[in-house]
């Protein structure tokens, strides 16, 4: 996706030298797209020339000099360092109403970043797509807890109703049979809403 992105940013704002694989040669074309889109990288070439190409570049004769980092940059290392984190955090970015999938705690959207990206105040970090993947895991994951939760409720009020009939509760064991019944159809239809293919996000490979 375009997780890369940002540390290549980074890369190039403290003096590095960017290198990007040409999409129309990459297995994921979309990652090196992204990666294009959010920085004027030094360098796109094929697969076949990317090694010739770091060759080349390190045998090249560099004059040695000392790039600061971006304030913001640098700030965002030191979260990472464990270093004053709320205090770093509320210096580059805006508390947002999301929340960490990692933690749950609150997300703060990164100011100005391209691409739009989050982090939480325990170090977490996202790009918007990558938190989007997250977030539709996570729902997916909760939609098949409900469903085992569904099935287990049904198989306990079949249980109970078996009982019931062979004590001779026939009004008792029907409730718990028609109850267990619209259970079943809430589960089909669980079941469904749970299985059908969800639409690709934004930046990801579509096929």
């Amino acid at each position: 996706m375009d997780d890369g992105s940002a540390g290549l940013y980074a890369i190039q704002a403290c003096g590095g030298i960017t290198v990007v694989q040409d999409p129309a040669t990459a297995v994921e074309p979309e990652m090196p797209r992204n990666a294009l889109a959010a920085v004027q990288v030094d360098h796109c070439v094929p697969l076949d020339q990317i090694v010739p190409l770091l060759t080349q570049l390190v045998r090249a004769p560099t004059i040695e000099t000392k790039l600061a980092p971006p304030l913001p940059l640098a700030r965002e290392a030191a979260i990472n360092r464990g270093e004053d984190k709320m205090e770093n955090l509320a210096a580059i970015a805006t508390p947002s109403p999301l929340t960490c999938p990692d933690c749950g705690g609150g997300l703060w959207e990164v100011n100005q970043a391209k691409p739009l990206r989050y982090r939480c105040h325990t170090g977490h970090a996202y790009s918007a797509v990558s938190l989007a993947r997250c977030q539709a895991d996570a729902a997916e994951h909760a939609l098949w807890s409900g469903v085992r939760a569904l099935r287990e409720r049904e198989m306990l009020l079949r249980r109970v109703a078996g009982i019931s009939l062979a004590s001779g509760d026939v009004a008792q064991a029907c409730a718990g049979e028609a109850q267990a019944d619209r259970l079943r159809r809430q589960i089909d239809e669980l079941s469904r809403f749970a299985q059908a293919t969800p639409s690709p996000l934004p930046g990801e490979p579509t096929t």
